[in-house]
């Protein structure tokens, strides 16, 4: 039997966050220009033609090419100092998120779901603390239920059991006063 191909997808919409993207490729364009000028300026400071006479062109080839693998590398490491900087935005409330995820799965709801005011996913941090508190009240909720089933067949209340079991079936909130009934 072959395999089902799960369905391409394909973005057309490359700037999905406006505010992100633009200050990334921005940042970087202006690296970029701050380089070029800095090229520019020692390409004008370089001596006159004269001195060029006094070398071989071996000479003015290795110190063009030396000259050339030092802006590379000076552009190279700047891109990825900026790049690190840039993205930490990014990667460091993804990474908290995660352990923040990873713990409410275990049942560990005494977890940080906060990040810095100034970096991105912010919404993403607010919607998993609304639903780091639902999950600590629902699993809170959830063994009160539980308590209540068991002392309902303790005491052998068979309705009042019926209506727990019939809660903790339901598929919405549980609120505290649903199984009080006839206490």
């Amino acid at each position: 039997m072959p395999k089902s191909k799960s369905p391409s997808f394909r973005r057309r919409k490359y700037i999905v966050d406006r505010s992100l993207q633009l200050s990334m490729a921005t940042t970087l364009l202006g690296i970029l220009c701050i380089f070029a000028l800095l090229f520019t300026a020692a390409v004008l400071i370089m001596p006159s033609d004269r001195a060029f006479d006094l070398v071989s062109g071996e000479q003015v080839r290795n110190l063009i090419l030396g000259v050339n693998g030092i802006w590379f590398f000076a552009i190279g490491a700047g891109l990825a100092v900026v790049t690190i900087l840039l993205t930490h935005r990014v990667a460091g409330p993804a990474w908290v998120l995660r352990q923040a995820i990873d713990s409410m799965m275990r049942g560990d709801f005494n977890c940080r779901t906060s990040i810095r005011k100034k970096d991105y996913l912010q919404g993403l941090s607010e919607a998993t603390g609304a639903l780091k508190l639902h999950l600590e009240t629902s699993a809170r909720r959830r063994s009160e239920l539980l308590d209540r089933l068991e002392e309902a067949i303790e005491q052998g209340d068979t309705e009042r059991a019926r209506r727990v079991i019939r809660v903790l079936r339901s598929k919405t909130p549980v609120r505290p006063m649903q199984v009080r009934g006839r206490e």
